[in-house]
């Protein structure tokens, strides 16, 4: 071994760099979000199911990154929630699927829905 290559062996490592992350941003709009949150209600109502239940409901063979994403959009809209391993549509998506379209009530609940995400408090 030269000097050189001595001098790179013991050579103290760079300070790492500071990982800034991105916001946690919904990957879906509301819109969407509710169509799909739509396709788990029709078909479980609100039955707790497992995961992959979830994203074959939402046309998912397979855990991937896609579907993970919008898992996540559905529960930072507060479309479903976690109850303990499984997943469920939350009351206040019930809600909005069982009020007339034109209900203020349901209008209401969306418009609370479109600004749960954290991203949206800040």
């Amino acid at each position: 071994m030269t000097d050189n290559d001595n001098s790179k062996a013991h050579a103290s490592p760079s300070p790492k760099k500071q990982v800034v992350k991105s916001p946690n941003w919904p990957s879906i709009p509301i819109k969407e979000a509710l169509e799909k949150a739509k396709l788990i209600y029709l078909k479980d109502r609100r039955t707790p199911i497992h995961y992959d239940v979830v994203i074959e409901h939402l046309g998912f063979g397979s855990k991937t990154g896609p579907a993970g994403r919008l898992v996540s959009a559905l529960r930072q809209y507060g479309l479903i929630e976690k109850v303990g391993e499984n997943y469920r549509i939350s009351d206040k998506a019930w809600n909005i699927f069982n009020l007339p379209d034109d209900s203020p009530e349901r209008q209401t609940l969306i418009a609370e829905a479109a600004m749960k995400p954290k991203i949206f408090k800040e």
